[in-house]
């Protein structure tokens, strides 16, 4: 037992000591929709998140990264005429990226530079946690107006896919991909309330700030 907590003391810290490192600035935009089962919906609308990114390359091949997001979220009521209810949430998706290089490198043994450019498919989880968010109320409900702030915590997937750019003369980078997210929880909090799913898709724009000094890092492949 102590060898192999010793084992992973240090294939963590060994890790940890190759791992590149970055800190980004991320914003987009998309649409926004409240999905539910059978026909009560409501129309999609405009959305907005911007905030902090941390990226850690752990393999070659595959990039964990972290947001800190505040995502701003409009749908359109139908019943409403077509007016639009707004929810703002704290969004901190989780997602593992898988690099695909445009050209490919010269191997060398447990060696490797930075890909100048690649594509990435990414995926994970998303926790989120309603700051002001206010749910339709059903005129044949019986609910209250102070049982309408829908939210709390939302849990859900999210999926995407971008390109990684390099600079010529700096070790920053420009990322620019397409992300959409499904939520898993009921967003409605009254009983006789349909149950709403959150749904979001668009595009983001991230500038990535390397941390780590290092030009070269080793990983085993």
């Amino acid at each position: 037992m102590k060898k192999l907590f010793a084992l992973l003391t240090i294939a963590c810290m060994s890790l940890g000591a190759n791992a590149q490192v970055y800190v980004g600035i991320k914003g987009g935009g998309g649409i926004s929709v409240l999905t539910a089962g059978g026909t009560y919906a409501h129309n999609p609308g405009i959305g907005f998140n911007g905030g902090l990114a941390y990226k850690q390359q752990v393999f070659k091949r595959m990039i964990l990264e972290g947001d800190i997001l505040m995502d701003i979220r409009e749908t359109i009521v139908p019943d409403l005429n077509n007016a639009g209810l707004t929810s703002t949430y704290i969004a901190v998706p989780i997602t593992a990226q898988y690099i695909m290089p445009f050209n490919k490198q010269k191997l060398v043994p447990y060696r490797t530079d930075d890909f100048k450019t690649f594509w990435f498919i990414e995926g994970g989880p998303q926790l989120g946690y309603a700051l002001d968010a206010i749910t339709y109320l059903d005129p044949s409900s019986d609910a209250n107006a102070d049982d309408v702030q829908a939210g709390g915590f939302d849990v859900g997937v999210v999926a995407g896919i971008g390109i990684n750019f390099a600079f010529k003369h700096s070790r920053n980078r420009l990322v620019v991909g397409a992300r959409g997210h499904y939520g898993l929880l009921n967003y409605n909090n009254y009983e006789t309330a349909p149950t709403f799913n959150n749904i979001t898709a668009g595009g983001y724009i991230s500038y990535d700030i390397k941390w780590t000094k290092k030009t070269q890092y080793r990983y085993r492949w």
